[in-house]
């Protein structure tokens, strides 16, 4: 098993969670875990400028080896922002797992 992390906008949680659907990963937690180093964006309209602070979400999925390749694919290509640090992913193996519940 791998623990799939992800680190994203929090404008493209949906599109990562539609992304996770489509590939059947029914199973995961979503977390805000703040504001990113590069924090403000620079926006400009009609010559003004404002900024934007842009809240960072991070996206768990526990998935089978044989689909972490994939997941890991289809989370790069639907949190894209075409930004520089607009994301991250991390992969970690899972030695073992145990269901909290139904434990005495």
């Amino acid at each position: 098993m791998q623990l799939i992390k992800s680190i994203v906008c929090r404008e493209k949680v949906k599109c990562v969670k539609e992304a996770l659907g489509r590939l059947e990963v029914a199973r995961m937690t979503v977390t805000e875990v703040g504001e990113p180093e590069q924090r403000d964006r620079l926006d400009r309209h009609r010559g003004d400028r404002s900024h934007e602070a842009l809240t960072t979400m991070e996206i768990e999925a526990l998935v089978p080896d044989s689909m972490a390749p994939t997941v890991v694919r289809a989370i790069i290509v639907a949190a894209r922002m075409g930004e520089g640090g607009a994301g991250r992913v991390l992969v970690t193996r899972v030695a073992h797992s145990y269901q909290a519940h139904g434990v005495h």
